[in-house]
């Protein structure tokens, strides 16, 4: 009998990306950057990339709520639609800060503050 070589272990099962809606969580800064680049990797391990025809179908799989609305109508109304246009559409739900990050000052001094002051 013909020995059978080394065991295989089977390849791992990974995980679904998460789905971007374009809603609540979905608004944060970066966070279309994040849910695309996350898509990306997931697809190219079934030989995908970004420039494979009807790849834009493929990321609209990982989308619900307004994102997949947008998915739906970009794709009645633009032929062979592209990842960069569908991207775009996207965009438009993640918003930047509208406020700049400021540290919050009580008004208080610190003890070392104090210190300081009362040995100038």
């Amino acid at each position: 009998m013909a020995d059978p070589g080394p065991a295989r272990l089977p390849p791992p099962k990974l995980l679904k990306p998460p789905t971007f809606s374009g809603e609540g969580q979905n608004l944060k800064p970066d966070k279309l950057k994040r849910w695309l680049r996350t898509v990306k990797k997931h697809l190219a391990r079934s030989g995908l990339n970004d420039d494979s025809p009807g790849v834009a179908d493929y990321y609209s799989a990982y989308t619900d709520g307004k994102a997949n609305n947008a998915y739906q109508t970009l794709d009645r109304e633009v032929e062979d639609l592209t990842l960069a246009q569908l991207s775009h559409a996207f965009s438009s739900y993640s918003k930047p800060l509208q406020t700049p990050i400021t540290p919050i000052t009580s008004g208080k001094i610190s003890a070392r503050q104090q210190v300081d002051s009362q040995h100038a």
